[in-house]
């Protein structure tokens, strides 16, 4: 193979000829038409609308209960073959499947094995929007790193064989979500959060900054590679039923979020100065605030009360606002949110999800978590847990739409 040059960004295509993987210059695997599609999609935002996201709240339901009872079969039918076709061990397999017993959910068994449910509380609620086609959903399941793309050269490559455990466990749970997207017709958006910022890799490599032209390479092998696997279908609206957000977007929008929280009512923003005049920036919630959020964590609810959340070090944005700053569009407000990500991320969420209550952008009951520890669970195991999950809401859902009236 010839050397490619500098800034390539490589994608091994799944489909294999002549016994070897094909790698190809995802610059020259696009047809024009797939580059307008590609370029409109760095640029897109979401398409939603608070005003339609309103109209829709204000209606009985998109679909009768025939229609409803129909959709939740055919639902069933998808999440009962995946099961079916999994090729988990058999030990993992017993595991999930004697911890959903008589509609309740062991909890600690499933964590025990990598799958932490319990921050899923209102999973009913997001079933019966999946069902009846409101309020809409929005499910995040990877948020991957480019700096977990580059080659021994610095060099992005994105190589399936390469992508680490936690973004593989993403991509096949939103390959899972997009199948009952599609067959619901609920207004269901998969959203992911693509880190092109920075490099934070250890080694030689450590300082090496993205340019323009890298990130919106990653972004563009990122969303080709989704392409392959069906996260996103040609047809799609980028914003619509996909949203590919930038970490590099958000940015310039971590300066809003803390104007936001400065006026809130829920805590205080602190600002201090170092001797260079960089600020660090922090947001300390009321104890009482911090309380009613039922965080899980007692030393989580400790450090928000006495240290507060951190919002901008020394003149840095920190991952929590600009994750946060994300969800400033006001459609957010109407949007049921799911967002599945590995266990390390359990004390960002934690602080996202603060910001978002104390902005009264989110609320318990409409923003959810799964956390997924890829140390110990694969990929498969993943998809078969959370459709095992989702499985059983679904089967209590219809069985309280068969009881007579």
């Amino acid at each position: 193979m010839q050397d490619m040059p500098e800034n390539t960004v490589m994608h091994e295509h799944t489909a294999r000829h002549g016994g070897g993987a094909v790698r190809a210059n995802i610059a020259q695997s696009f047809s024009p038409e797939g580059l307008a599609t590609l370029t409109e999609l760095l640029t897109q935002e979401s398409l939603y609308t608070s005003d339609d996201l309103h109209r829709l709240e204000q209606t009985d339901g998109r679909f009768s209960l025939e229609e409803i009872n129909s959709r939740a079969t055919k639902l069933l039918e998808i999440l009962d073959a995946v099961m079916g076709a999994s090729t988990i061990d058999d030990a993992s397999r017993r595991t999930i499947d004697t911890a959903f017993v008589d509609s309740t959910v062991d909890s600690e068994a499933l964590k025990r094995i990598g799958i932490d449910t319990e921050y899923t509380a209102g999973i009913t609620q997001l079933m019966a929007a999946l069902l009846q086609g409101k309020p809409p959903i929005d499910i995040e399941t990877v948020g991957p790193y480019a700096c977990e793309h580059l080659n021994e050269n610095g060099v992005l490559q994105i190589d399936e064989q390469n992508i680490p455990n936690d973004e593989l466990i993403g991509i096949e749970l939103a390959v899972l979500f997009r199948k009952l997207a599609d067959t619901s017709e609920s207004p269901v958006r998969i959203v992911t959060l693509l880190d092109e910022l920075n490099n934070y890799r250890e080694g030689n490599l450590a300082t090496k900054r993205f340019s323009p032209e890298e990130q919106d390479q990653y972004v563009t092998a990122m969303a080709e590679y989704f392409g392959q696997k069906g996260i996103i279908h040609p047809e799609d609206r980028m914003g619509g039923e996909v949203l590919l957000l930038r970490e590099t977007r958000q940015v310039e929008r971590v300066p809003q979020l803390i104007e936001k929280l400065t006026a809130c009512d829920k805590g205080q923003v602190i600002c201090k100065k170092d001797e260079n005049g960089l600020e660090t920036i922090t947001f300390l919630p009321e104890e009482e605030f911090v309380d009613s959020l039922h965080i899980r964590s007692k030393n989580r609810r400790k450090e928000f009360k006495h240290k507060g959340i951190v919002l901008q070090d020394r003149g840095d944005p920190l991952c929590q606002a600009l994750d946060a700053s994300a969800f400033l569009g006001e459609e957010n407000r109407h949007i049921i949110h799911l967002v599945m990500l590995d266990h390390d991320m359990a004390a960002q969420q934690d602080k996202v999800f603060a910001i978002l209550c104390a902005l009264d952008i989110v609320q318990p009951t409409s923003y959810h978590n799964i956390f997924t520890d890829s140390d110990k669970v694969t990929p498969e195991t993943a998809v078969y847990a959370v459709a095992k999950l989702f499985s059983a809401e679904l089967r209590k859902l219809q069985k309280v739409l068969l009881q007579p009236a």
